[in-house]
């Protein structure tokens, strides 16, 4: 017989079945035993050798022997109910098996195949009883009130000891501090006068020659023509357009001409081997008087103002814009170069302490302290003019 369910997907069912089955197949037998007891045994034949034998009739049963299976078939019954009941509460399988057999496989007993008790027993249920538990009530059951916690009474505090008298200290006598002496004050160095020997000026800055023979120049530095040499005194020096010139002092290169600044067309080339008493730096050239009195000039000669007089003996020598000048041994002047403004007409009946050129024209102190200039007089007569309120 296949273990398979039921259409009702539950074993229980199908034990229910079955129990009502063999309930029945007992009746039938307890009914077939009572009516061959009226009849005549029939022979007996020998039995198939693929059937069962089968079984022994059973006796009458007595009375009692009757009512005890009459309860026990009834108590079966009402457990069976009872389980089909409970199994039937259960959630059928999803899926099916395979589908029953039609007839069972095993045949009847004779006899049922669960023993008959007096009385059933419990069966025990799948699902325990849940245990009731008491609803909670709408209205909240009133707490009781705190009670007071007891107090306990204040202990009297100890009493305090008196503070101690306080013993005055002796107060000490304080020590006269030491007097700071005043640091004597420093002497400011006086700065030490030195003369100045010589000042010239050149296009945009100024040199002067102190007694000490250093050099100081000030002004326009924008091809270094403030930048003297370091270490180096002097015993003369003169400004030009963009350099400056001096003579050195020191040994072994005393009367040595040294120049610094712009280099344009020669200014710094310098002989070394000749020596100079007095030096005049021009706009692109320089002059200067040798220790035997003889002119010596170099640099730009565009207007021949290098072309000194080799035959003259001068005490100073002055240049200018292309033009140059020298002041002989008797006073008198002489001038030679470009002569656009007339800065080469020295006066030759006058005679000069010391003389001094411009950029175009030249000027000479006598001995009575007076002064005579020539050469460019335009800016003069502006002068003239703009006293006088000719110029407008």
């Amino acid at each position: 017989m296949h273990n398979a369910k039921t259409p009702n997907g539950s074993p229980p069912v199908r034990y229910f079945r079955k129990a009502i089955f063999i309930f029945s197949i007992s009746l039938i037998s307890l009914f077939a035993l009572a009516a061959c007891d009226t009849t005549e045994p029939e022979p007996t034949m020998a039995p198939a050798a693929d059937t069962e034998a089968a079984p022994a009739p059973a006796e009458e049963p007595t009375p009692d022997i009757q009512a005890t299976i009459d309860a026990a078939v009834a108590a079966a019954v009402a457990s069976q109910m009872d389980q089909a009941e409970e199994s039937a509460a259960e959630e059928p399988t999803e899926e099916p098996t395979e589908e029953p057999t039609e007839e069972p496989t095993a045949e009847p007993t004779g006899e049922p195949a669960v023993e008959a008790t007096a009385a059933p027993k419990p069966t025990a249920t799948a699902i325990p009883t849940p245990t009731p538990r008491p609803a909670p009530t709408a209205v909240p059951t009133p707490e009781s009130a705190p009670e007071p916690a007891a107090t306990t009474a204040p202990i009297a505090a100890p009493p305090t000891a008196a503070p101690p008298t306080p013993v005055p200290m002796p107060t000490p006598t304080p020590l006269p501090l030491p007097t700071a002496t005043a640091a004597p004050p420093t002497p400011t160095p006086t700065p030490e006068l030195v003369t100045i020997v010589r000042i010239d000026s050149g296009a945009a800055h100024n040199c002067v020659l102190k007694s000490d023979g250093s050099v100081k120049c000030w002004g326009s530095d924008i091809n270094a023509q403030l930048s003297v040499p370091i270490g180096v005194t002097f015993s003369d020096v003169s400004a030009g357009s963009d350099f400056s010139c001096g003579i050195q002092a020191d040994e072994p290169r005393v009367g040595v001409a040294f120049c610094w600044g712009h280099d344009r067309l020669g200014t710094r080339t310098v002989d070394r081997s000749v020596r100079f008493q007095q030096i005049s730096a021009g706009k692109q050239h320089i002059c200067g008087v040798k220790l035997d009195g003889t002119p010596f000039c170099w640099g730009n000669n565009n207007r021949h103002q290098t072309d000194a007089p080799l035959d003259e003996v001068f005490t100073a020598v002055t240049t200018g814009d292309e033009f140059s000048c020298g002041l002989r041994v008797d006073g008198t002047a002489t001038c030679w170069g470009r002569n656009h403004y007339g800065q080469t007409d020295a006066p030759e009946d006058d005679t000069f302490l010391k003389i001094e050129s411009g950029n175009r024209h030249t000027c000479g102190i006598r001995a009575d302290g007076s002064v005579n200039c020539w050469g460019a007089t335009f800016r003069a007569k502006r002068s003239r003019r703009r006293a006088s309120g000719w110029w407008t």
